[in-house]
């Protein structure tokens, strides 16, 4: 049996299970606590995002600013941002 193989997608189900339920602190536990398993639960993301191809239009790209900016006035207040 690939123990390696085994731990890390225990650690991948574990990230995304708490991640799930929103609970920071032991996500960041877990990050801190195995760091070897958190760089390749990374580099794994990384190549999968690499793989995807988005093309944003100055539209595209002034819409969605737009509405960060909202987010965060609305969470954070008018002079925010």
């Amino acid at each position: 049996m690939d123990y390696k193989k085994a731990a890390e997608e225990l650690f991948e189900w574990v990230l995304l299970s708490v991640g799930v339920v929103e609970d920071v602190q032991i996500f960041n536990y877990l990050c801190d606590r195995y760091p070897e398993l958190m760089d390749n639960y990374v580099r794994k993301i990384e190549e999968e995002a690499e793989k995807v191809d988005i093309e944003w239009t100055e539209e595209d790209e002034r819409r969605n600013w737009e509405k960060l900016c909202k987010k965060i006035r609305a969470r954070f207040g008018e002079d925010a941002i």
